[in-house]
């Protein structure tokens, strides 16, 4: 007779026994978010031709890093480490100004990378994001810049650029107090200025009223509103 314990031990995998496969047995589903990561490393074995510091680059390699967390691959970890170090020097300086919000968004990785590693470098790099968000312009009612080039724009991807780094940053030390004031501030203004009335985002927002808008528009704001005609997928 077989006992309960047996059967749950089996039954669970524990003696292997009923993990084999079998004639007809459904196969394993397919690990896309792994096979992204190793398809682009295939491609582009070596990180520093991945591409400039940008958030296209900075939200692949973030992706990557949560394959990491969950499948424990070195390499990836190293891919990512590879590409970082190709813009943060031996002091941890980086020589870049910060004057958009896109170039805000890698700064993500500054933050795992000092955790994964310790190396002070990735703080000192941190740092000098953090330290260009208190200088950086804003609206007369808080809200980022897009680009320091795009005076009193608020483009909707910007809250992605620059807020959840704030945020990690100001929890990982100890700056909660103006991460979540200041991140709470700018999630409010740009819901404020680019909520359409039909509850659609608009793409951007420009609080003086002079920028040139999208060819493209669905649907079109009031002439005076400062509204960019797009709607934002994001």
């Amino acid at each position: 007779m077989v006992s309960r314990r047996t059967l749950l031990t089996s039954t669970l995998g524990i003696t292997g026994g009923l993990l084999l496969p079998t004639a007809g047995a459904e196969a394993a589903p397919a690990d896309w978010s792994r096979a992204v990561v190793d398809s682009t490393i295939a491609r582009k074995p070596d990180p520093t031709t991945l591409g400039g510091w940008g958030y296209t680059q900075g939200l692949f390699l973030l992706g990557a890093y949560r394959v990491y967390q969950r499948v424990k691959e070195p390499s990836y970890l190293a891919y990512i480490k590879g590409w970082v170090d190709n813009f943060v020097d031996a002091d941890g300086h980086m020589s870049r100004t910060f004057d958009n919000l896109d170039a805000m968004q890698s700064g993500n990785l500054l933050l795992i990378l000092h955790q994964e590693t310790g190396d002070p470098r990735y703080r000192t790099a941190a740092d000098q994001i953090r330290a260009r968000i208190t200088t950086y312009p804003r609206t007369a009612d808080g809200g980022m810049w897009h680009a320091t080039g795009k005076t009193n724009e608020l483009w909707g991807d910007g809250v992605f650029m620059a807020q959840p780094f704030l945020l990690r940053y100001g929890i990982a030390y100890g700056d909660e107090s103006f991460a979540y004031e200041e991140v709470t501030r700018n999630l409010s203004v740009y819901f404020r200025h680019l909520k359409a009335a039909n509850g659609l985002i608009y793409h951007a927002y420009d609080a003086d009223g002079d920028a040139p808008g999208s060819p493209t528009p669905p649907p079109a704001p009031p002439p005076t509103s400062g509204h960019g005609p797009s709607a934002g997928p994001r």
